[in-house]
C-alpha cells in the first residue's frame, strides 16, 4: 500500500510541476484533475467509465476530457493503451474503441509522459487517432513482464512511426531534475 501511495504522490508532483505546464500551453486551456477523485461520483465514473483523467477547459471554446500515462525509466517514444488482460476484465482499448462508435464520452486527447532524466519527453495527440491506427494494423501487442502481477497486453503505438502517417501528434521536451 505504502508503494502505491508514494507512486501517486510522485506521479502528482511530476504531474504538477513538469506536464501540467506543457499541457496548458500545448492545449491552450487549463486543466482540472479528475483521476483518483474517490470522494466525488461523477469524478470516479468519468476517470472508470469514460478514461478522463483530466478536463482540459477553454471558458470561450469549451471542455474536453483528456486521457494520462505517466512512465518512468525509459523513454520507449509510444502510446500505449491496454489490449487485453488476464482477467479478461474490459480493457482501455475496447472502452474507448465503444464510447468512439458509438457516441460515448470518451478522452478526446491522450498525452503519455516518460521520466527519464535528459531523455524525459511527452507525447499528445488525439485518442480517436490513435484507436484509428491500432484498428488499421500500424500498432503491435506487448506482454507485460512475467514478474507482473496481473498479466496484461499493450497495443504499442510508435510516436514517429504515428506521425510519419500524417497523424496529429506533438513531442514535447522535459527538462526535469527527478523527484525523489
Amino acid at each position: 500500500m505504502a508503494d502505491n501511495f508514494s507512486e501517486a504522490m510522485r506521479k502528482s508532483i511530476d504531474y504538477q510541476k513538469h506536464i501540467k505546464p506543457i499541457l496548458e500551453r500545448v492545449l491552450k486551456g487549463g486543466l482540472i484533475t479528475v483521476e483518483g477523485n474517490t470522494t466525488d461520483e461523477t469524478a470516479k465514473l468519468l476517470d472508470t467509465l469514460g478514461g478522463i483523467d483530466l478536463w482540459m477547459v477553454d471558458r470561450v471554446r469549451g471542455i474536453r476530457g483528456v486521457a494520462s500515462r505517466i512512465q518512468y525509466d525509459c523513454n520507449y517514444q509510444t502510446f500505449t493503451i491496454r489490449a487485453e488482460r488476464e482477467s479478461g476484465a474490459k480493457t482501455e482499448f475496447e472502452k474507448r474503441k465503444f464510447a468512439i462508435d458509438n457516441d460515448y464520452l470518451y478522452p478526446i486527447i491522450t498525452y503519455q509522459a516518460y521520466f527519464n532524466g535528459q531523455y524525459s519527453e511527452l507525447g499528445i495527440a488525439y485518442t480517436k487517432d490513435i484507436i484509428d491506427y491500432i484498428e488499421k494494423g500500424y500498432a503491435y501487442k506487448k506482454k507485460t513482464k512475467d514478474d507482473q502481477k496481473g498479466q496484461a497486453w499493450f497495443w504499442v503505438v510508435k510516436w514517429h512511426n504515428f506521425k510519419a502517417l500524417g497523424y496529429k501528434f506533438v513531442k514535447e521536451p522535459m527538462a526535469i531534475a527527478m523527484t525523489a
